[in-house]
Protein backbone atom coordinates (compact mmCIF):
# COMPACT_ATOMS: atom_id res chain seq x y z
CA UNK A 1 0.00 0.00 0.00
CA UNK A 2 1.26 3.42 -0.46
CA UNK A 3 1.73 5.61 2.11
CA UNK A 4 -0.68 8.41 2.84
CA UNK A 5 0.95 11.34 4.19
CA UNK A 6 -1.20 14.02 6.36
CA UNK A 7 -2.75 16.54 4.40
CA UNK A 8 -2.12 15.11 0.70
CA UNK A 9 -5.52 12.84 0.64
CA UNK A 10 -6.54 14.46 -2.21
CA UNK A 11 -3.54 14.07 -3.96
CA UNK A 12 -3.32 10.51 -3.02
CA UNK A 13 -6.76 9.91 -4.29
CA UNK A 14 -6.07 11.39 -7.70
CA UNK A 15 -2.93 9.65 -8.36
CA UNK A 16 -4.71 6.18 -7.02
CA UNK A 17 -7.46 6.90 -9.62
CA UNK A 18 -5.12 7.71 -12.43
CA UNK A 19 -3.25 4.53 -11.85
CA UNK A 20 -6.94 2.14 -11.62
CA UNK A 21 -7.74 4.48 -15.00
CA UNK A 22 -4.20 3.07 -17.03
CA UNK A 23 -4.72 -0.59 -15.62
CA UNK A 24 -8.40 -1.32 -14.60
CA UNK A 25 -9.00 -4.11 -12.15
CA UNK A 26 -5.59 -4.14 -10.33
CA UNK A 27 -5.41 -5.73 -6.93
CA UNK A 28 -2.68 -3.88 -5.44
CA UNK A 29 -3.68 0.04 -6.93
CA UNK A 30 -7.40 -0.99 -5.86
CA UNK A 31 -5.85 -1.14 -1.94
CA UNK A 32 -3.81 2.21 -2.68
CA UNK A 33 -7.19 3.66 -3.81
CA UNK A 34 -9.12 1.97 -0.40
CA UNK A 35 -6.72 3.37 1.67
CA UNK A 36 -6.75 6.68 0.07
CA UNK A 37 -10.30 6.89 0.63
CA UNK A 38 -9.89 5.40 4.44
CA UNK A 39 -7.75 7.99 5.11
CA UNK A 40 -9.61 11.42 3.42
CA UNK A 41 -12.07 13.07 6.01
CA UNK A 42 -15.97 11.70 5.10
CA UNK A 43 -14.82 8.49 2.65
CA UNK A 44 -14.86 6.08 5.13
CA UNK A 45 -17.52 4.36 3.49
CA UNK A 46 -16.52 4.56 -0.33
CA UNK A 47 -13.10 3.06 1.10
CA UNK A 48 -15.46 -0.08 2.98
CA UNK A 49 -17.14 -0.68 -0.51
CA UNK A 50 -13.90 -0.76 -2.80
CA UNK A 51 -12.30 -3.11 -0.43
CA UNK A 52 -15.64 -5.45 -0.16
CA UNK A 53 -15.85 -5.94 -3.64
CA UNK A 54 -12.27 -6.61 -4.24
CA UNK A 55 -12.71 -9.45 -1.27
CA UNK A 56 -15.93 -10.63 -3.16
CA UNK A 57 -13.84 -10.72 -6.29
CA UNK A 58 -11.14 -12.11 -5.16
CA UNK A 59 -11.87 -14.18 -1.83
CA UNK A 60 -8.13 -15.11 -1.40
CA UNK A 61 -6.65 -11.72 -1.03
CA UNK A 62 -5.25 -11.43 2.22
CA UNK A 63 -4.04 -7.82 2.04
CA UNK A 64 -7.94 -6.89 1.11
CA UNK A 65 -9.23 -8.88 3.80
CA UNK A 66 -7.03 -7.76 6.66
CA UNK A 67 -7.81 -3.50 5.71
CA UNK A 68 -11.62 -4.67 4.90
CA UNK A 69 -10.82 -5.82 9.21
CA UNK A 70 -9.43 -3.09 10.25
CA UNK A 71 -11.58 -0.25 8.58
CA UNK A 72 -14.79 -2.75 9.58
CA UNK A 73 -13.46 -2.39 13.62
CA UNK A 74 -13.13 1.74 13.26
CA UNK A 75 -17.42 1.47 12.26
CA UNK A 76 -19.56 1.51 15.46
CA UNK A 77 -20.79 -2.38 16.14
CA UNK A 78 -18.83 -3.60 13.17
CA UNK A 79 -16.32 -5.02 14.89
CA UNK A 80 -17.56 -8.83 14.62
CA UNK A 81 -17.31 -8.46 11.19
CA UNK A 82 -13.81 -7.10 11.64
CA UNK A 83 -13.25 -10.19 13.27
CA UNK A 84 -14.34 -12.38 10.83
CA UNK A 85 -12.24 -10.51 7.99
CA UNK A 86 -8.99 -11.57 10.06
CA UNK A 87 -10.73 -15.11 10.82
CA UNK A 88 -10.74 -15.81 7.21
CA UNK A 89 -6.75 -15.19 6.67
CA UNK A 90 -6.06 -17.05 9.37
CA UNK A 91 -8.07 -20.14 7.99
CA UNK A 92 -6.22 -20.50 5.29
CA UNK A 93 -2.93 -18.54 6.64
CA UNK A 94 -2.43 -19.35 10.11
CA UNK A 95 0.92 -17.95 10.63
CA UNK A 96 0.51 -14.83 8.70
CA UNK A 97 1.98 -12.28 10.74
CA UNK A 98 0.62 -8.97 9.80
CA UNK A 99 -3.23 -10.80 10.48
CA UNK A 100 -2.10 -12.11 13.78
CA UNK A 101 -1.08 -8.88 14.99
CA UNK A 102 -4.37 -7.38 13.90
CA UNK A 103 -6.67 -9.35 14.80
CA UNK A 104 -4.86 -9.18 18.56
CA UNK A 105 -5.24 -5.16 18.08
CA UNK A 106 -8.62 -5.68 17.86
CA UNK A 107 -9.51 -8.39 20.12
CA UNK A 108 -7.66 -6.37 23.15
CA UNK A 109 -10.28 -3.45 22.54
CA UNK A 110 -12.70 -6.27 23.83
CA UNK A 111 -12.97 -6.46 27.51
CA UNK A 112 -13.51 -10.09 27.26
CA UNK A 113 -11.68 -11.19 24.40
CA UNK A 114 -7.92 -9.67 26.44
CA UNK A 115 -7.39 -13.42 26.24
CA UNK A 116 -7.62 -14.34 23.30
CA UNK A 117 -5.52 -11.19 22.27
CA UNK A 118 -2.96 -12.55 24.35
CA UNK A 119 -3.06 -15.99 22.60
CA UNK A 120 -2.69 -14.13 18.95
CA UNK A 121 0.39 -12.38 20.23
CA UNK A 122 2.16 -15.20 21.65
CA UNK A 123 1.38 -17.01 18.64
CA UNK A 124 2.80 -14.17 16.55
CA UNK A 125 5.76 -13.94 18.70
CA UNK A 126 6.49 -17.82 17.89
CA UNK A 127 6.93 -16.43 14.26
CA UNK A 128 8.33 -13.06 14.77
CA UNK A 129 9.68 -13.22 18.07
CA UNK A 130 11.56 -10.15 17.62
CA UNK A 131 8.22 -8.50 16.79
CA UNK A 132 8.93 -5.28 19.57
CA UNK A 133 4.97 -3.79 18.73
CA UNK A 134 3.81 -7.42 19.59
CA UNK A 135 5.76 -7.51 22.95
CA UNK A 136 4.67 -4.62 24.16
CA UNK A 137 1.42 -5.02 23.78
CA UNK A 138 0.88 -8.25 25.33
CA UNK A 139 3.30 -7.18 27.81
CA UNK A 140 0.60 -4.23 28.40
CA UNK A 141 -1.89 -6.98 28.04
CA UNK A 142 -0.54 -9.03 31.07
CA UNK A 143 0.25 -6.10 33.28
CA UNK A 144 -3.25 -5.69 34.14
CA UNK A 145 -4.09 -9.20 34.99
CA UNK A 146 -3.06 -10.47 38.69
CA UNK A 147 -0.14 -12.43 39.02
CA UNK A 148 1.15 -11.44 35.64
CA UNK A 149 3.36 -9.08 36.24
CA UNK A 150 6.65 -10.88 35.89
CA UNK A 151 5.69 -12.25 32.47
CA UNK A 152 4.73 -8.46 31.38
CA UNK A 153 8.32 -7.42 32.69
CA UNK A 154 9.48 -9.80 30.65
CA UNK A 155 7.98 -9.01 27.47
CA UNK A 156 9.15 -5.74 28.04
CA UNK A 157 12.41 -6.47 28.48
CA UNK A 158 12.63 -7.94 24.65
CA UNK A 159 11.46 -4.99 23.27
CA UNK A 160 15.07 -3.63 24.06
CA UNK A 161 16.62 -6.83 22.69
CA UNK A 162 14.52 -6.86 19.57
CA UNK A 163 15.71 -3.78 19.03
CA UNK A 164 19.45 -4.30 19.62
Amino acid sequence: ALPIFPGRHAEALAHAERALQLEPGKSDIELALANALAASPGRANDALGRLQDLVRREPENDQARINLGLLLASFPGRVNEALAAFEAVLRRTPRHADCLYNYALILARIPDRQGDACAQYASLLEIQPDHAAAHNNLGQLLLVQPGREPAARDHFAEIGRAHV
